[in-house]
Protein backbone atom coordinates (compact mmCIF):
# COMPACT_ATOMS: atom_id res chain seq x y z
CA UNK A 1 0.00 0.00 0.00
CA UNK A 2 1.27 3.44 -0.83
CA UNK A 3 1.83 5.77 2.08
CA UNK A 4 -1.12 7.81 3.32
CA UNK A 5 -1.20 11.09 5.17
CA UNK A 6 -4.56 10.00 6.52
CA UNK A 7 -7.25 7.56 5.48
CA UNK A 8 -10.32 9.32 4.07
CA UNK A 9 -13.81 7.88 4.51
CA UNK A 10 -14.47 5.08 2.04
CA UNK A 11 -17.59 3.51 0.61
CA UNK A 12 -16.33 -0.09 0.78
CA UNK A 13 -18.64 -1.31 -1.94
CA UNK A 14 -21.45 0.08 -4.06
CA UNK A 15 -23.27 -0.83 -7.24
CA UNK A 16 -24.56 1.50 -9.92
CA UNK A 17 -27.79 0.07 -11.27
CA UNK A 18 -30.48 2.61 -12.20
CA UNK A 19 -33.97 1.37 -12.96
CA UNK A 20 -35.28 1.35 -16.50
CA UNK A 21 -37.86 3.97 -15.53
CA UNK A 22 -35.39 6.28 -13.76
CA UNK A 23 -35.52 9.92 -14.85
CA UNK A 24 -32.39 12.03 -15.32
CA UNK A 25 -33.25 13.81 -12.06
CA UNK A 26 -33.46 10.49 -10.20
CA UNK A 27 -30.16 9.39 -11.69
CA UNK A 28 -28.48 12.59 -10.51
CA UNK A 29 -30.04 12.22 -7.04
CA UNK A 30 -28.78 8.63 -6.79
CA UNK A 31 -25.31 9.75 -7.88
CA UNK A 32 -25.31 12.55 -5.30
CA UNK A 33 -26.16 10.07 -2.54
CA UNK A 34 -22.94 8.19 -3.24
CA UNK A 35 -20.79 11.33 -2.98
CA UNK A 36 -18.96 13.02 -0.14
CA UNK A 37 -18.16 16.72 0.16
CA UNK A 38 -14.57 17.78 -0.43
CA UNK A 39 -13.61 21.25 0.75
CA UNK A 40 -11.03 22.83 -1.53
CA UNK A 41 -9.86 26.44 -1.61
CA UNK A 42 -11.80 28.58 -4.12
CA UNK A 43 -14.15 25.76 -5.21
CA UNK A 44 -15.55 22.90 -3.15
CA UNK A 45 -16.45 19.69 -4.96
CA UNK A 46 -17.84 16.19 -4.52
CA UNK A 47 -15.81 12.98 -4.37
CA UNK A 48 -16.80 9.36 -4.94
CA UNK A 49 -14.95 6.55 -3.15
CA UNK A 50 -15.35 2.86 -3.96
CA UNK A 51 -13.25 0.06 -2.46
CA UNK A 52 -9.97 -0.22 -0.61
CA UNK A 53 -6.41 -0.60 -1.83
CA UNK A 54 -4.09 1.44 -4.00
CA UNK A 55 -5.64 4.89 -4.56
CA UNK A 56 -6.63 5.42 -8.20
CA UNK A 57 -7.86 8.94 -8.99
CA UNK A 58 -10.08 9.18 -12.08
CA UNK A 59 -10.26 12.60 -13.76
CA UNK A 60 -12.93 13.55 -16.30
CA UNK A 61 -12.76 15.74 -19.39
CA UNK A 62 -14.44 18.90 -20.59
CA UNK A 63 -17.98 17.91 -21.56
CA UNK A 64 -18.52 15.32 -18.85
CA UNK A 65 -18.21 14.98 -15.09
CA UNK A 66 -17.31 12.28 -12.58
CA UNK A 67 -20.60 10.61 -13.55
CA UNK A 68 -18.76 9.22 -16.58
CA UNK A 69 -16.92 6.88 -14.16
CA UNK A 70 -20.08 5.45 -12.55
CA UNK A 71 -19.55 1.97 -14.06
CA UNK A 72 -15.74 1.95 -13.85
CA UNK A 73 -15.39 2.72 -10.13
CA UNK A 74 -17.09 -0.50 -8.94
CA UNK A 75 -15.05 -2.49 -11.47
CA UNK A 76 -11.80 -1.03 -10.12
CA UNK A 77 -13.00 -1.83 -6.61
CA UNK A 78 -13.49 -5.47 -7.66
CA UNK A 79 -9.83 -5.45 -8.71
CA UNK A 80 -8.79 -4.57 -5.16
CA UNK A 81 -8.29 -0.87 -5.81
CA UNK A 82 -9.54 2.22 -4.00
CA UNK A 83 -11.26 3.95 -6.91
CA UNK A 84 -11.91 7.68 -6.58
CA UNK A 85 -13.49 10.26 -8.87
CA UNK A 86 -13.92 14.00 -8.38
CA UNK A 87 -15.64 16.80 -10.27
CA UNK A 88 -13.58 19.69 -11.59
CA UNK A 89 -14.81 23.21 -10.74
CA UNK A 90 -17.48 24.44 -13.11
CA UNK A 91 -18.71 20.94 -13.91
CA UNK A 92 -20.81 18.18 -12.40
CA UNK A 93 -21.65 18.76 -8.75
CA UNK A 94 -18.66 21.00 -8.01
CA UNK A 95 -18.88 24.70 -7.19
CA UNK A 96 -18.95 27.07 -10.17
CA UNK A 97 -17.09 30.20 -9.16
CA UNK A 98 -17.41 32.96 -11.72
CA UNK A 99 -15.24 35.79 -10.42
CA UNK A 100 -11.46 35.58 -10.14
CA UNK A 101 -11.28 31.82 -10.70
CA UNK A 102 -8.71 30.59 -13.20
CA UNK A 103 -10.37 28.00 -15.46
CA UNK A 104 -7.27 27.55 -17.62
CA UNK A 105 -5.53 24.18 -17.60
CA UNK A 106 -2.79 25.63 -15.39
CA UNK A 107 -5.39 27.07 -13.03
CA UNK A 108 -7.26 23.78 -12.83
CA UNK A 109 -3.95 21.98 -12.20
CA UNK A 110 -3.31 24.24 -9.22
CA UNK A 111 -6.83 23.54 -7.95
CA UNK A 112 -6.20 19.81 -8.48
CA UNK A 113 -3.10 20.08 -6.31
CA UNK A 114 -5.21 21.46 -3.47
CA UNK A 115 -7.94 18.85 -4.05
CA UNK A 116 -5.53 15.92 -3.95
CA UNK A 117 -3.91 17.34 -0.83
CA UNK A 118 -7.37 17.51 0.73
CA UNK A 119 -7.96 13.85 -0.12
CA UNK A 120 -4.94 13.02 2.01
CA UNK A 121 -2.93 10.65 -0.16
CA UNK A 122 0.84 10.85 -0.35
CA UNK A 123 1.13 9.15 -3.76
CA UNK A 124 -1.56 8.25 -6.27
CA UNK A 125 -2.26 6.44 -9.52
CA UNK A 126 -3.87 8.84 -11.99
CA UNK A 127 -6.38 7.89 -14.69
CA UNK A 128 -6.96 10.80 -17.06
CA UNK A 129 -9.30 11.34 -20.00
CA UNK A 130 -9.77 14.02 -22.64
CA UNK A 131 -8.86 17.52 -21.34
CA UNK A 132 -7.99 16.03 -17.94
CA UNK A 133 -4.82 14.96 -19.77
CA UNK A 134 -3.14 18.38 -20.07
CA UNK A 135 -4.42 19.34 -16.60
CA UNK A 136 -2.82 16.22 -15.14
CA UNK A 137 0.39 16.76 -17.15
CA UNK A 138 0.71 20.22 -15.63
CA UNK A 139 0.01 18.76 -12.18
CA UNK A 140 2.72 16.15 -12.81
CA UNK A 141 5.13 18.90 -13.80
CA UNK A 142 4.45 20.64 -10.49
CA UNK A 143 4.24 17.53 -8.27
CA UNK A 144 6.10 14.66 -10.00
CA UNK A 145 6.89 12.86 -6.75
CA UNK A 146 3.21 12.38 -5.95
CA UNK A 147 2.47 10.17 -8.96
CA UNK A 148 2.86 6.39 -8.68
CA UNK A 149 1.60 5.80 -12.23
CA UNK A 150 -0.50 7.44 -14.91
CA UNK A 151 -3.02 5.88 -17.28
CA UNK A 152 -3.79 8.18 -20.20
CA UNK A 153 -6.84 7.44 -22.33
CA UNK A 154 -8.09 9.38 -25.35
CA UNK A 155 -6.45 12.59 -24.12
CA UNK A 156 -4.95 15.74 -25.57
CA UNK A 157 -1.15 15.39 -25.59
CA UNK A 158 -0.15 17.39 -28.69
CA UNK A 159 -2.04 20.40 -27.37
CA UNK A 160 -0.69 23.14 -29.67
CA UNK A 161 -1.91 21.29 -32.76
CA UNK A 162 -5.36 20.58 -31.40
CA UNK A 163 -8.29 21.78 -33.50
CA UNK A 164 -11.73 21.82 -31.89
CA UNK A 165 -14.33 19.76 -33.77
CA UNK A 166 -17.09 21.66 -35.55
CA UNK A 167 -19.67 21.13 -32.82
CA UNK A 168 -17.38 22.66 -30.17
CA UNK A 169 -16.12 25.71 -32.07
CA UNK A 170 -19.20 27.93 -31.43
CA UNK A 171 -18.74 27.46 -27.67
CA UNK A 172 -15.69 29.73 -27.65
CA UNK A 173 -17.08 32.52 -29.84
CA UNK A 174 -17.98 35.77 -28.02
CA UNK A 175 -21.73 36.28 -27.71
CA UNK A 176 -22.41 33.18 -29.79
CA UNK A 177 -21.25 30.66 -27.17
CA UNK A 178 -24.02 31.27 -24.61
CA UNK A 179 -26.66 31.32 -27.37
CA UNK A 180 -25.35 28.10 -28.89
CA UNK A 181 -25.24 26.30 -25.55
CA UNK A 182 -28.53 27.77 -24.37
CA UNK A 183 -30.37 26.70 -27.50
CA UNK A 184 -28.84 23.25 -27.81
CA UNK A 185 -31.56 20.71 -27.15
CA UNK A 186 -31.21 17.64 -24.97
CA UNK A 187 -31.89 15.55 -28.07
CA UNK A 188 -29.03 17.17 -30.02
CA UNK A 189 -26.58 16.77 -27.13
CA UNK A 190 -27.55 13.12 -26.80
CA UNK A 191 -27.15 12.54 -30.54
CA UNK A 192 -23.67 14.14 -30.57
CA UNK A 193 -22.63 12.21 -27.44
CA UNK A 194 -23.64 8.93 -29.05
CA UNK A 195 -22.26 9.72 -32.51
CA UNK A 196 -18.85 11.00 -31.44
CA UNK A 197 -18.39 9.34 -28.06
CA UNK A 198 -19.99 5.90 -27.78
CA UNK A 199 -20.17 2.50 -29.43
CA UNK A 200 -22.56 0.89 -26.91
CA UNK A 201 -26.24 1.60 -26.07
CA UNK A 202 -25.85 3.63 -22.88
CA UNK A 203 -29.34 4.38 -21.45
CA UNK A 204 -30.73 7.65 -22.80
CA UNK A 205 -31.72 8.90 -19.34
CA UNK A 206 -28.07 8.67 -18.24
CA UNK A 207 -26.98 10.78 -21.22
CA UNK A 208 -29.69 13.29 -20.33
CA UNK A 209 -28.23 13.36 -16.80
CA UNK A 210 -24.83 14.27 -18.31
CA UNK A 211 -26.51 17.19 -20.09
CA UNK A 212 -28.27 18.42 -16.96
CA UNK A 213 -25.05 18.27 -14.94
CA UNK A 214 -23.27 20.30 -17.60
CA UNK A 215 -25.73 23.19 -17.39
CA UNK A 216 -27.11 23.07 -13.87
CA UNK A 217 -26.70 25.94 -11.39
CA UNK A 218 -25.36 28.50 -13.89
CA UNK A 219 -26.75 27.51 -17.31
CA UNK A 220 -23.26 26.41 -18.33
CA UNK A 221 -21.44 29.73 -17.85
CA UNK A 222 -18.50 28.13 -16.03
CA UNK A 223 -18.32 25.40 -18.68
CA UNK A 224 -18.03 28.08 -21.37
CA UNK A 225 -15.13 29.65 -19.47
CA UNK A 226 -13.39 26.28 -19.38
CA UNK A 227 -13.84 25.87 -23.13
CA UNK A 228 -12.43 29.35 -23.82
CA UNK A 229 -9.39 28.83 -21.58
CA UNK A 230 -7.82 25.87 -23.38
CA UNK A 231 -4.06 26.47 -23.35
CA UNK A 232 -3.03 25.74 -26.93
CA UNK A 233 0.19 27.77 -26.93
CA UNK A 234 3.59 26.41 -27.89
CA UNK A 235 4.89 27.51 -24.47
CA UNK A 236 2.40 25.36 -22.56
CA UNK A 237 3.00 22.38 -24.83
CA UNK A 238 6.78 22.63 -24.47
CA UNK A 239 6.50 22.74 -20.68
CA UNK A 240 4.32 19.65 -20.35
CA UNK A 241 6.23 17.71 -23.03
CA UNK A 242 9.53 18.40 -21.28
CA UNK A 243 8.03 17.11 -18.05
CA UNK A 244 6.51 14.03 -19.69
CA UNK A 245 9.72 13.08 -21.46
CA UNK A 246 11.71 13.40 -18.24
CA UNK A 247 9.16 11.58 -16.07
CA UNK A 248 10.18 9.07 -13.41
CA UNK A 249 6.73 7.45 -13.11
CA UNK A 250 5.32 4.74 -15.42
CA UNK A 251 2.74 5.67 -18.07
CA UNK A 252 0.39 3.56 -20.15
CA UNK A 253 -1.58 4.87 -23.12
CA UNK A 254 -5.05 3.51 -23.92
CA UNK A 255 -7.14 4.53 -26.92
CA UNK A 256 -10.56 3.71 -28.28
CA UNK A 257 -10.33 1.76 -31.51
CA UNK A 258 -13.41 3.60 -32.80
CA UNK A 259 -12.54 7.04 -31.42
CA UNK A 260 -13.93 9.82 -33.62
CA UNK A 261 -13.26 12.95 -31.58
CA UNK A 262 -9.50 12.25 -31.22
CA UNK A 263 -8.81 9.63 -33.92
CA UNK A 264 -6.38 6.85 -33.06
CA UNK A 265 -4.34 7.21 -36.26
CA UNK A 266 -3.70 10.90 -35.57
CA UNK A 267 -3.93 12.02 -31.93
CA UNK A 268 -3.39 8.49 -30.60
CA UNK A 269 -0.18 7.79 -32.49
CA UNK A 270 1.01 11.36 -31.93
CA UNK A 271 0.57 10.89 -28.18
CA UNK A 272 2.50 7.61 -28.30
CA UNK A 273 5.45 9.28 -30.02
CA UNK A 274 5.51 12.24 -27.63
CA UNK A 275 5.41 9.92 -24.61
CA UNK A 276 8.19 7.77 -26.05
CA UNK A 277 6.15 4.56 -25.81
CA UNK A 278 6.66 1.56 -28.07
CA UNK A 279 2.94 0.92 -28.27
CA UNK A 280 -0.48 2.07 -27.22
CA UNK A 281 -3.23 -0.31 -26.20
CA UNK A 282 -6.36 -0.25 -28.36
CA UNK A 283 -9.64 -0.92 -26.55
CA UNK A 284 -13.01 -1.79 -28.14
CA UNK A 285 -14.76 1.53 -27.65
CA UNK A 286 -15.05 5.12 -28.73
CA UNK A 287 -14.15 8.33 -26.93
CA UNK A 288 -15.79 7.37 -23.63
CA UNK A 289 -14.09 4.07 -22.81
CA UNK A 290 -15.44 4.39 -19.26
CA UNK A 291 -18.93 3.96 -20.71
CA UNK A 292 -18.20 1.53 -23.56
CA UNK A 293 -15.95 -1.07 -21.92
CA UNK A 294 -15.46 -0.47 -18.16
CA UNK A 295 -14.65 -4.14 -17.54
CA UNK A 296 -11.76 -4.21 -20.02
CA UNK A 297 -10.60 -0.77 -18.91
CA UNK A 298 -10.56 -1.85 -15.26
CA UNK A 299 -8.43 -4.87 -16.14
CA UNK A 300 -5.95 -2.71 -18.04
CA UNK A 301 -5.64 -0.28 -15.15
CA UNK A 302 -5.38 -2.95 -12.44
CA UNK A 303 -2.79 -4.90 -14.44
CA UNK A 304 -0.72 -1.74 -14.74
CA UNK A 305 -1.02 -0.94 -11.03
CA UNK A 306 -0.22 -4.58 -10.23
CA UNK A 307 3.37 -3.85 -11.22
CA UNK A 308 3.60 -2.09 -7.86
CA UNK A 309 1.48 -4.35 -5.63
CA UNK A 310 -0.35 -7.68 -5.60
CA UNK A 311 -4.04 -7.33 -6.44
CA UNK A 312 -6.89 -9.86 -6.80
CA UNK A 313 -8.38 -10.71 -10.17
CA UNK A 314 -11.78 -9.45 -11.30
CA UNK A 315 -14.46 -11.72 -9.88
CA UNK A 316 -16.58 -11.74 -13.04
CA UNK A 317 -16.95 -10.27 -16.50
CA UNK A 318 -18.82 -6.97 -16.50
CA UNK A 319 -22.14 -6.59 -18.26
CA UNK A 320 -24.24 -3.45 -18.33
CA UNK A 321 -26.63 -3.96 -15.38
CA UNK A 322 -30.12 -5.22 -16.02
CA UNK A 323 -31.97 -2.10 -14.86
CA UNK A 324 -34.46 -3.70 -12.51
CA UNK A 325 -33.37 -2.15 -9.23
CA UNK A 326 -34.23 1.37 -8.20
CA UNK A 327 -31.06 3.45 -8.24
CA UNK A 328 -27.39 3.60 -7.46
CA UNK A 329 -27.15 1.99 -4.04
CA UNK A 330 -24.70 0.88 -1.44
CA UNK A 331 -24.06 -2.82 -1.12
CA UNK A 332 -23.01 -4.73 1.94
Amino acid sequence: MLGLINQPPVQTRWVWSPSEEATPEQIIDAWMELASDLQVAQAATRVWHCGRGEPVICLHGAISSALVYRYLLPQLSECGLHAIAIDFPGMGLADRPNKDFDYSWCGLARWLTDALNALGFERIHLVVHDTAGPIAFEYARLMPGRIASMTIMNSLVATARYQRPWYMKPLVWPWIGPLYLGNMSTALFTKLYRQYGLTTPVPTAELHAHWQLLRQKDSGRAFLQIMRRFELSQEFERAIHLSLRGRQYPVQLLWGRYERALPLQYQGQEAREILGLEMLQQLPGGHFLQEDCPDILARQISHFVRQHTTLPQLSQTWQRPNPLTTSGHLGS
